[in-house]
């Protein structure tokens, strides 16, 4: 059975309701650009943007470092590879610290990918959080970019992936030894089990004969 327009209002009324947005009343408003008088309820109801917490009123640029851009200068320079140093070159791309200027996307934060020591290209398998991937710099180069970050106004933040590790980093080569102060830290099992990841991977795998039991990560 099909609805008119009119049975569907108090629907949406109460999901706006819901949503906590007041829906807007129904005046003529006047065009930003020139003034005319617009149709009753053209307008976008307004929200408190303002009362919201910071990192809900600011627009993040999500960047993979490995592939955004390469430095034009440095030690890492034309090797092919995304780095700090490429990403710090095109900050004014993304927000040139001058509001209004028009020659920028005007984003407000940057999101990293890890940018942590990986032996993968992705870098969620950190194997050394307090050391940046090789292929992107140095923390020197990573302390320059925020520098250079704030001083446009953004904010950074980075993917922290601390709910597995790689199998080469230090915690997980010393937690197999059941008196490590790491072997709480992983999952173990005398057999593996049987269900898989995501892409259908298998994620329980076995040590080395000279450790012991299974080791789960991904």
């Amino acid at each position: 059975m099909r609805r008119s327009a009119g049975e569907l209002r108090p629907a949406v009324l109460v999901l706006l309701l819901a949503l906590g947005v007041a829906p807007a009343a129904a005046q003529p408003a006047a065009s930003p650009i020139d003034g005319r008088t617009e149709p009753a309820g053209s307008q976008q109801p307004v929200t408190a943007v303002d009362d919201a917490p910071w990192w809900q009123r600011v627009v993040f640029y999500e960047i993979f470092v490995r592939s955004f851009a390469d430095a034009s200068r440095g030690p890492l320079a034309d090797d092919g590879i995304g780095d700090l140093q490429g990403l710090i070159e095109r900050l004014d791309y993304l927000n040139d610290g001058v509001p209004g200027s028009g020659d920028d996307l005007e984003i407000g934060g940057l999101w990293l990918m890890p940018i942590m020591d990986s032996p993968s290209y992705h870098g969620y398998d950190v194997r050394d959080y307090r050391t940046v991937e090789r292929d992107y710099g140095t923390r020197q180069d990573f302390a320059r970019l925020i520098e250079e970050a704030h001083r446009r106004g953004l904010r950074v933040i980075l993917d922290l992936v601390i709910n597995h590790t790689s199998r080469q980093h230090r915690w997980f080569r010393d937690a197999y030894r059941r008196r490590s102060p790491y072997h709480g830290w992983y999952r173990w099992a005398d057999e593996p089990h049987d269900y898989l990841g995501p892409w259908g991977q298998r994620v329980w795998h076995q040590l080395a004969w000279w450790q012991r039991g299974w080791q789960h990560f991904d």
